[in-house]
């Protein structure tokens, strides 16, 4: 396994769960958590963890940091880890043994678990046609082919990712993903899903809550949300998401939500730098 699959793991405040992360991953697998900068104990426990770190002197988002793990290693295949999810005994060698048995599959998620055992799986893609969306209503199961992907977990051939260009790195955070599937399937590569690995994934784990995390991955997704349907030409209608985003941001206000009034915040920002609507004085919107 030691030769052909090299695991990273994108951290960023990610103490309260890197620990649980690296121990699910087998020992003779090479690991790389590259850190994007974090202000908490992350790196020293990833150390302490037997982990070779990449450490960065700023944020550099997920996509850019999975791209310097993925040019650290030098292994057939990768596996991109969240620090959030944990691989069930097997999953690593399940993995490659479907990206074998499929060579046109060039990346291969497993099937998710959530940490009360529910299958999770992807339902929507803001890439992907009205049709294709439908068809994802149906839960993928045993090894099959799919149409969009996941970066929780996934696993891909390190040659051709980065012949694609890796993750876009002008996205840093949320939708790189759904980038990366439009982009492999232009380039006549597949997308697969391997059944039988299973990984729980427990989600936005990745690093202690607040309000100002919030509203920066709230941003983050509205940000990524309007480039990446930009650059795919898929209708994006900012003024209504504007309006909606307002009306959500009164309505977090009038309940004294400091979550909802976190979250639409950042939409609202995200909004109002991508488009010709002038920005609201004043501190209104304020956290």
């Amino acid at each position: 396994m030691k030769q052909a699959l090299g695991v990273v793991v994108v951290t960023y405040n990610s103490a309260a769960v890197i620990k649980e992360a690296l121990q699910s991953i087998d020992e003779d697998v090479n690991c790389v958590v590259v850190d994007n900068c974090s202000t908490d104990d992350t790196v020293d426990r990833a150390l302490a963890c037997g982990a070779q770190v990449v450490r960065l002197d700023a944020n550099q988002g997920f996509g850019a940091a999975c791209n310097i793990g993925a040019y650290t290693l030098n292994t057939p295949f990768v596996l991109f880890l969240n620090p959030d999810a944990r691989l069930r005994p097997g999953a690593l060698r399940h993995l490659v043994e479907a990206a074998l048995e499929r060579p046109e599959w060039v990346a291969v998620n497993p099937q998710f678990r959530t940490s009360q055992g529910n299958q999770w799986y992807r339902r929507k893609s803001l890439l992907l046609t009205s049709d294709a969306n439908r068809r994802l209503k149906q839960p993928p199961s045993g090894r099959q082919e799919i149409e969009v992907i996941s970066g929780a977990t996934l696993l891909v051939r390190r040659n051709p990712f980065l012949e694609l260009g890796g993750f876009d790195e002008n996205i840093f955070l949320y939708f790189e993903d759904d980038d990366l599937a439009v982009r492999i399937k232009k380039a006549g590569w597949k997308l697969g899903y391997a059944g039988d690995a299973v990984v729980e994934h427990i989600g936005n784990s990745s690093s202690q809550w607040t309000p100002h995390i919030e509203e920066l991955k709230s941003y983050h997704f509205m940000k990524s949300a309007i480039y990446v349907t930009t650059k795919h030409g898929v209708k994006f209608n900012l003024r209504k998401k504007l309006y909606t985003s307002y009306l959500n941001w009164l309505i977090a206000a009038c309940f004294n939500s400091t979550q909802g009034r976190a979250k639409y915040s950042g939409y609202i920002r995200a909004i109002l730098e991508a488009s010709s609507v002038a920005p609201v004085r004043g501190r209104i919107f304020s956290l």
